[in-house]
């Protein structure tokens, strides 16, 4: 089980975009981010990171950045790939 996270670069949760999921390994995981924080508001243009909690194995990993989409532009594709020794078997 898994969670994968929007932050920014200091470690603040912007937004969740999965909660507790089956994330298999060896698999491409593909998940939409509008651009907007927890509470619906959109965030300025910066570069954010993806943190990926690895529940069942107890760590964390994070992707060293994704670009929010720009305003306006609709949903932003971001897009997981969890090889050798990530995520649940």
């Amino acid at each position: 089980m898994g969670t994968v996270e929007v932050i920014r670069p200091g470690g603040e949760i912007v937004s969740k975009l999965a909660r507790h999921s089956f994330l298999k390994r060896y698999s491409f995981h593909t998940f939409f981010w509008d651009g907007r924080n927890k509470d619906g508001v959109l965030q300025p243009s910066g570069r954010y990171k993806l943190r990926v909690i690895l529940e069942d194995e107890g760590r964390n990993l994070t992707r060293p950045r994704h670009d929010p989409p720009a305003q306006g532009a609709g949903r932003g594709l971001v897009q997981l790939h969890l090889g050798q020794g990530m995520g649940s078997g």
